[in-house]
C-alpha cells in the first residue's frame, strides 16, 4: 500500500509549482510610437516583447506600405503603456502633421502640409489620374508611379493597379532599351522593351518591364533632340509616354512613346 503521508507533500509542492508558473507571465507593455517611422516604431515593438509580426498595420496608400522607412505612426493601439492582449493596431500616413512628429521626422517640415481638406485625397498624396498641370508623373512627383519603380517583381498586380488607374496619364523617366524584336515578323517594325536607369548586362534594375509595342523606330517614337544613326539593346533614352495597359500574362506594362531623346 502506498505511503500516503510521504506523497501528499509532493502533491501539494507540485500544485504550488503549477501555480506559480500561471501567475508569473506578464503581458507585455505597449511603447509609445506615435510619431516615429514604421521600421522604427516596429523595432520597439520587438523590444518590449511584442512579436513585430502580429501588428496590424492600416494605411499605407494604393500598394500598402513598399519601404517602411516612408511612413509615420500617427495612431496606435493600445495606447502606450498598456498591457498587449491581442493584436497592436499601427495607422500609419506620409505625414502626421507637426503635433505628432517626434525627433525622426524632418524639423523643417512646412505646418500646413498638416492640414486637411473635406475633399477626399489619395492617401499617398498622388496625382490624380488625369494630372491637372500637364506635367508628366515622375518618381519625384508621383508617389504611386515611385512605388511601382522599387519593385523587383515585374509582375506584380500592384503595376496593373497602377496602369488601370493613370490610364491615359503621361510618365516620364530615364530608361535604357534591354530588347528589340520585330513585331510580328514585320521588317519596319518592333516591339521594344524599356527598363529604367542605365544598360546594365550584369544587373537588374527595379521596376516594370515597360514596352512599345508595334512602332516604327523612324516615326513613332518621337525623337527630341540629336539622334544617332542608330538604336538598339543597349541604347540609353529619356521616356516621355502615356500609360496603355499591363499585360499580366506576360508581365508588360504597355506605353505608347509620346516623345524619346537620347542619353
Amino acid at each position: 500500500m502506498p505511503n500516503l503521508r510521504m506523497a501528499a507533500p509532493s502533491l501539494i509542492a507540485l500544485a504550488l509549482a503549477l501555480s506559480g508558473c500561471e501567475g508569473s507571465g506578464e503581458a507585455p507593455v505597449m511603447p509609445d510610437v506615435v510619431g516615429l517611422q514604421l521600421d522604427v516604431a516596429l523595432s520597439d515593438v520587438d523590444r518590449a516583447g511584442i512579436d513585430p509580426d502580429d501588428a496590424e498595420v492600416v494605411g499605407g496608400g494604393l500598394f500598402g506600405v513598399v519601404d517602411k522607412s516612408n511612413w509615420t505612426v500617427c495612431e496606435q493601439l493600445p495606447a502606450a503603456g498598456t498591457a498587449v492582449s491581442g493584436r497592436p493596431r499601427l495607422t500609419v500616413d506620409r505625414s502626421c502633421g507637426d503635433d505628432t512628429a517626434k525627433a525622426t521626422e524632418s524639423p523643417t517640415e512646412p505646418a500646413e502640409e498638416s492640414s486637411e481638406e473635406a475633399t477626399e485625397e489619395p492617401p499617398t498624396g498622388a496625382t490624380p489620374t488625369a494630372p491637372t498641370d500637364g506635367q508628366p508623373l515622375t518618381v519625384e512627383s508621383n508617389a504611386d508611379f515611385a512605388a511601382i519603380m522599387q519593385l523587383t517583381d515585374t509582375c506584380s498586380p500592384d503595376i496593373g493597379t497602377f496602369a488601370a488607374r493613370y490610364a491615359g496619364a503621361t510618365v516620364a523617366f530615364d530608361g535604357a532599351i534591354f530588347a528589340m524584336n520585330p513585331h510580328d515578323g514585320a521588317t519596319t517594325r518592333y516591339d521594344i522593351l524599356i527598363n529604367q536607369g542605365d544598360f546594365s548586362e550584369d544587373v537588374a534594375a527595379p521596376g516594370p518591364n515597360f514596352q512599345f509595342r508595334d512602332v516604327n523606330t523612324t516615326f513613332d517614337l518621337h525623337y527630341s533632340g540629336a539622334v544617332p544613326d542608330s538604336i538598339g539593346v543597349g541604347t540609353n533614352i529619356h521616356v516621355v509616354a502615356t500609360v496603355d495597359e499591363f499585360v499580366a500574362q506576360q508581365c508588360l506594362f504597355l506605353l505608347e512613346p509620346a516623345e524619346t531623346s537620347f542619353r
